[in-house]
């Protein structure tokens, strides 16, 4: 029953829609504070294994939820839904893979679907990230070539790139802290972000902005010839 009903996969069952409702909420909220509890303690003894079947179930319904989300409108539902729970308080146990696909769905959003939603009335610049935005930071910050084994460098790579294409129409503090450690961390991954990421950073001018600037100038001859035209089409008013 854990996540079933967010998987749309219930066991046989003759009971109404709303006693279902009611119990496979009810079983899943209880069983994840008992996998959360757990987890550490299943580490430690080398029995991770137990916990795949529970782990497999949060990144199916994941998956399902932002299936849905990127077919629906950017709404902001009023609770985080539990599947999404789920996964922040589990993914440090996950498989490698299975952080890739959640991950890699997550970075295949719309911008609007990571961002909580302005009001009309003050539609300011300033944004911030909604709950599917704080569990993207969550799972690029959980150093994910250290959960794989192999690929390591390819699943980096699809992440930067993917990320990088996000900060322009997101420009939110978080993700550009993000991709700047990745990025110190990794530096052969820098020719896999677009020349336009340049672009954005000379104009963000945040202190993470510029650092990501001058590692694409230092690693990436690409961005360093991207940067010389800048520069001659500012001309004598650059600066």
């Amino acid at each position: 029953w854990f996540l079933a009903l967010e998987q749309q996969a219930l066991p046989p069952h003759s009971l109404s829609p709303v006693l279902v409702k009611l119990l496979a909420t009810h079983f899943s909220a209880g069983l994840l504070q008992l996998l959360a509890a757990s987890a550490p303690i299943l580490r430690n003894i080398g029995q991770l294994g137990l916990l795949a079947r529970y782990l497999e179930a949060i990144t199916q319904s994941v998956l399902k939820e932002l299936q849905s989300r990127r077919e629906g409108p950017a709404t902001s539902p009023p609770k985080t839904p539990l599947q999404l729970e789920a996964l922040q308080e589990l993914h440090p146990y996950m498989e490698g893979a299975q952080l890739r696909e959640v991950t890699l769905a997550l970075l295949s959003l719309p911008e609007t679907h990571l961002v909580t939603q302005q009001p009309t009335k003050c539609p300011g610049k300033e944004r911030h990230l909604n709950a599917l935005g704080k569990t993207l930071v969550q799972l690029l910050t959980c150093s994910p070539q250290d959960q794989l084994q192999s690929g390591g460098l390819l699943w980096s790579s699809e992440s930067v790139r993917g990320l990088g294409a996000l900060l322009p129409a997101l420009a939110v503090d978080e993700l550009d802290t993000v991709l700047l450690h990745t990025l110190q961390r990794e530096p052969v991954l820098v020719p896999a972000v677009g020349a336009d990421l340049l672009d954005y950073c000379l104009a963000r001018r945040t202190q993470a902005a510029l650092s990501i600037a001058a590692l694409l100038l230092q690693e990436s001859c690409t961005h360093l010839l991207w940067f010389e035209q800048w520069c001659l089409q500012a001309g004598p008013g650059l600066g």
